[in-house]
């Protein structure tokens, strides 16, 4: 009994202090003015827009009016600009239907890295008078349901 004692409390101390995680570094640490949340800019049409094959979304969410996107892309040698826009042309279906175009500026960026980013859009603005929920189609493929 003594034995079964000690070895669960080695596995608790072990748990507890052993897996540091991440240490708490300046580099690691990001505070709410680092962290960019960026416009959805609005357009007339999407006539002149083409569906963007140089980046996949991995997974997207929404959570307090803020449209999170996770994807990847290759690159690594410049910077990569990134912009959503929506012509604000809902569906008429239920819930609403919203396309929103993703839009990826490689910079001229030639290298091959696989690149990770998260983009966060302020999506306050794209309710539907009405109804509780818009479901978002990002390029023609990707939803995500927005519900307020």
């Amino acid at each position: 009994m003594k034995l079964k004692f000690i070895f669960h409390l080695f596995i608790l101390v072990f748990l507890l202090f052993g897996c540091a995680g991440v240490k708490n570094t300046m580099e690691n640490k990001k505070t709410e003015a680092e962290i960019k949340v960026e416009e959805v800019l609005k357009v007339e049409s999407f006539n002149d827009f083409q569906v963007s094959k140089d980046f996949k979304i991995e997974e997207s969410l929404i959570q307090n009016e803020i449209l999170e996107i996770r994807l990847t892309y290759s690159g690594g040698c410049a910077q990569h600009q990134f912009t959503l826009y929506t012509a604000q042309q809902y569906q008429k279906s239920l819930p609403p239907k919203l396309p929103l175009f993703l839009m990826h500026d490689t910079g001229g960026d030639a290298c091959r890295e696989i690149k990770q980013e998260t983009l966060l859009f302020n999506i306050e603005d794209l309710k539907y008078e009405g109804q509780k929920t818009v479901q978002f189609i990002i390029n023609q493929e990707h939803t995500v349901d927005y519900t307020y």
